[in-house]
């Protein structure tokens, strides 16, 4: 017995089914709109070998697919004679609604080209849908049903136990003169409230600290405030619920908005470049009686993920290369990382640098590398794929970059002349064979579908797309930098920041800085 469901959705044009299946995608089915009959069966074969990935299956199938739906009730007795657990949901709604709904939304009927009239084309369709609506075990007119009703219905009739409607509820603090939160659906301003910024003793403080909130609450305004919002709150939040909002963001705005505070990098790294930073973030710091947070260099390159792709949440599993440091880096959470794999000598940029110098670029050489083995030939030198026995997931990039230079002195010993363009694409591709292979085994011995990479070598073309391409087949997240995040960069800084911020790491005007540090630390 495959222990996976499948729903086939079906029904008229018009009565619902894109907004049934959105609506059973929040309740956590995978959704694959408009495939034919023929499909089912190996794509049911295929969910059924994903390891739990896919144990909740809906295909939408309509009059897009067939003029005949003897094949998919060929397919459905199959399943059933498989015991999977297999059913079908078909919506359908008034002839008069569906014609209002087309001429509302103003889209073309899947029958138009076949029939005079919007009229005819419904007429058509219900009569071709006949057998397909007496074969199914489930039956909805939406004629008079609302958007809350029908995802009340479908919740009721395939929503798991324990899980409810309901409406999920994000409160969100933000400062007028940054602009309002675009996610923002209710609005509250609070700055008629008393500002603890303009307190000495509170100003370096933040809303997470017990003294700032007890100042702001003991004025009565502010009191009364609260118990003037929380009703209204509790009036308007069921309403939206009932009109089948699923979620909603109430955002609270005052003056500044933010947390001020001095961030800084103070490990790891080259340590002169290190001290100018931390001693100029320590003065700034105590003259503006602001907090220190300090941030590890490696943890803010992972945030620059932060900044363009809001919806990345941890955990999730990250390859950070860069000119010192190759990791693999279980992300627990925006503070909490462990190191899975890592370089045993050189780092991937390093060696990039040093090949590049070797055949004459200039510095840093990995972006000039890059951009000449796109030129080339990824197969004219046999370069190796070092591994460290014992260690599955860990890298060596010092042999491989002594086999490219070693290369080049033997060749300029005998007077021969190397396509240079040729030597870059097979270096290149040694390397980001290395990277993905090992990103790639850690992703599936942990069963980790969420990707990223961070580190100046997260910009290389070439490791991009072979983990675009590897996350397609797998059917994996990918989340990537963009290019001009991928080096170093004080947004990506101060996006870490935010998140030690959180988690409450303050640093004295003892703070030092550090050459080496782990990301664990």
């Amino acid at each position: 017995m495959w222990d996976m469901e499948i729903l086939i959705i079906s029904g008229l044009s018009g009565a619902g089914k894109s907004k049934a299946a959105s609506f059973l995608e929040d309740m956590g089915f995978y959704i694959v709109d408009n495939m034919p009959a023929a499909m089912i069966l190996k794509f049911a074969e295929f969910c059924a070998g994903g390891n739990g990935r896919y144990d909740r299956v809906a295909l939408v199938y309509d009059v897009r697919t067939a003029s005949s739906f003897t094949e998919l009730f060929d397919v459905l007795d199959k399943l059933k004679d498989m015991e999977a657990q297999c059913r079908m949901l078909f919506l359908e709604a008034a002839p008069e609604v569906i014609i209002k709904r087309y001429k509302e939304t103003r889209r073309r009927h899947p029958l138009a080209a076949d029939t005079d009239s919007l009229e005819e084309a419904v007429k058509k369709e219900r009569a071709m849908m006949a057998p397909v609506k007496e074969r199914a075990d489930f039956v909805i007119d939406t004629s008079r049903t609302s958007t809350a009703q029908l995802r009340g219905e479908l919740l009721r009739l395939f929503g798991q136990e324990g899980e409810k409607g309901g409406m999920t509820v994000s409160v969100t603090s933000f400062g007028f003169k940054y602009g309002l939160p675009l996610e923002a659906d209710l609005v509250f301003d609070v700055r008629f409230m008393p500002n603890p910024f303009y307190m000495e003793d509170l100003r370096p403080r933040t809303g997470l600290d017990q003294a700032v909130a007890d100042y702001v609450f003991h004025f009565p305004q502010t009191q009364d405030y609260m118990r003037r919002l929380e009703d209204l709150l509790a009036f308007s939040l069921p309403l939206y619920a009932e009109e089948g909002k699923t979620s909603l963001t109430i955002a609270v705005g005052c003056t500044g908005g933010h947390h001020r505070s001095v961030a800084v990098t103070h490990a790891p790294g080259l340590i002169g470049a290190l001290l100018v930073g931390v001693n100029f973030a320590k003065g700034l710091s105590m003259a503006a009686g602001l907090p220190l947070i300090p941030v590890h260099h490696l943890r803010s390159h992972i945030a620059a993920n932060y900044l363009a792709h809001p919806e990345l949440k941890p955990p999730f599993l990250c390859l950070v290369v860069s000119g010192g440091h190759s990791h693999i880096v279980e992300v627990a959470d925006y503070t909490k990382m462990r190191i899975i794999g890592r370089t045993r000598d050189d780092a991937a940029g390093e060696a990039f640098d040093k090949a590049a110098r070797a055949m004459g670029m200039p510095y840093p050489g990995g972006i000039h590398l890059d951009r000449i083995a796109e030129e080339g030939g990824d197969s004219a030198f046999a370069f190796p794929r070092p591994r460290v026995d014992g260690a599955e997931y860990d890298f060596s990039f010092s042999g491989l970059k002594t086999a490219v230079i070693n290369q080049i002195h033997n060749a300029s010993q005998k007077g021969v002349e190397l396509p240079v363009a040729d030597l870059a694409a097979s270096f290149r591709k040694a390397v980001v064979d290395c990277l993905v292979q090992n990103f790639q085994k850690a992703a599936e011995n942990f069963h980790c579908t969420t990707l990223v990479t961070a580190g100046g070598v997260s910009a290389n073309s070439l490791l991009r797309s072979r983990l675009e391409a590897l996350c397609g087949e797998k059917g994996w997240k990918l989340y990537m930098p963009p290019k001009e995040l991928c080096g170093d960069n004080a947004a990506m800084v101060g996006a870490q920041g935010f998140y030690e911020w959180k988690a409450g790491n303050r640093a004295g005007l003892n703070l030092n800085a550090c050459a080496t540090m782990s990301i664990e630390g």
